[in-house]
């Protein structure tokens, strides 16, 4: 048997413009935020590098296995299934007989499994007969599934590294002018409720939230009802001196309401602040992802918390990150209830930032090391850990015969 590539079959169907597997031009235009030309850019251009062969014919040799890739992009590709996703015969027959595996590939998002790719998979599963051990998934969702072969790979951290900038060293000498940092730009329960008990501080801080982050103003009238049940005590002080208020903006040249500033160019404000308040893309526990937001506090050298699902500092010290236990109590980690986790966060930030600036200054000439560590760490990952460890796991479960 033939174990030394893992072949990437894209199909280069000369009717196409747009090298999405399985949908024509005019669903795919509709599935992708912004057209590019290079179709590596839907499939993952490092992985395609670093990890796979891309080949657009079927190997002669029957032995010689491949993945059929179809990128889960968008939540509503799970609707278009029925309709409008097609496996061409040939590689159906190849899936049918072992030579092929269907990689339903989603490593930018965390997707929760239930709501969203298995029902994507369940689809072609029933529209073509199919079975779980003709699956396997990459994504950013950290959980195991209980069914199909998954494993982790994630664009944002190895991209991180790219934006280190060489001044930030020197700024751990200064005093700064913000006690802490939290943006935010698409309005969620969590970030409201993180953003209306930070205005209750006196101490200054550079906090974003966008009015609609590009989502629509029906996500107010879920918000607000919701928010108000889950955190009663705070209505009033949101009502009044919040609302009115949003979107809170700062001057730094990027537009939420346009922008997802995943790349953040604008550094200057994470060397102005000292405490990063990481608000994660989700904050239930049903899954379990670090978007680019995790990161960037590593590599602008800045303490942390992490409003996002519960296991995430747990998980980022499995991985070799030091996240500053001793200066920040992390104890919010463990809390399964959202809403007593962002309370015991806030508690937690209000304790680090309600410390004079000047005791704060010695506090990141204190954390140098850890800082450098996470650095360290952080280049060392993106540049062998996930790509050794991907290619690895893919081509397991490529030859792997049943679950």
């Amino acid at each position: 048997m033939k174990t030394h590539n893992i072949y990437y079959y894209i199909d280069k169907d000369p009717t196409k413009t747009i090298f999405l597997n399985g949908f024509k031009d005019e669903i795919s235009s509709t599935v992708f935020f912004d057209l590019h030309d290079d179709h590596h850019h839907y499939y993952d251009i490092d992985l395609i590098k670093h990890v796979y062969t891309e080949i657009n014919t079927i190997p002669d040799d029957p032995l010689d296995k491949f993945y059929f890739p179809v990128p889960f992009v968008r939540s509503n590709m799970k609707d278009l299934v029925e309709d409008h996703f097609t496996i061409p015969d040939d590689i159906l027959a190849c899936i049918r007989s072992g030579q092929c595996k269907i990689l339903v590939q989603s490593v930018q998002e965390g997707w929760t499994y239930g709501v969203f790719i298995d029902v994507f998979i369940d689809n072609i599963i029933k529209k073509y007969n199919l079975k779980d051990m003709n699956f396997v998934l990459l994504t950013g969702n950290n959980f195991k599934h209980k069914r199909f072969i998954a494993h982790y790979h994630s664009v944002w951290e190895i991209g991180m590294p790219y934006h280190w900038s060489d001044k930030t060293p020197e700024t751990l000498d200064k005093i700064r002018p913000y006690k802490y940092i939290c943006l935010n730009r698409r309005p969620e329960i969590h970030r409201l409720a993180i953003t209306t008990m930070l205005t209750t501080s006196s101490e200054p801080g550079i906090l974003t939230l966008a009015e609609t982050g590009g989502y629509g103003d029906d996500q107010w009238a879920r918000i607000d009802k919701d928010f108000y049940n889950r955190f009663p005590d705070y209505k009033s002080h949101h009502i009044n001196n919040v609302k009115p208020k949003i979107p809170f903006v700062y001057d730094d040249g990027i537009n939420p309401e346009i922008t997802n500033p995943n790349w953040d160019p604008q550094v200057e404000k994470f060397h102005n602040s000292y405490l990063h308040i990481v608000t994660e893309t989700n904050s239930g526990n049903e899954q379990l992802f670090f978007s680019e937001k995790a990161f960037k506090p590593i590599v602008h050298w800045q303490p942390f918390v992490i409003l996002g699902n519960p296991g995430s500092i747990a998980l980022l010290n499995e991985w070799g990150y030091n996240t500053f236990d001793g200066y920040i109590d992390q104890s919010y980690d463990k809390e399964q209830n959202t809403e007593i986790r962002v309370r015991k966060i806030h508690r937690a930030v209000s304790e680090f930032i309600n410390k004079p600036a000047e005791e704060l200054t010695k506090l990141m000439q204190e954390m140098r090391p850890q800082f450098e560590h996470n650095m360290i760490n952080l280049r060392n990952r993106s540049e062998h850990v996930k790509f050794n460890n991907t290619r690895a796991n893919l081509l397991r479960a490529l030859h792997a015969t049943s679950k």
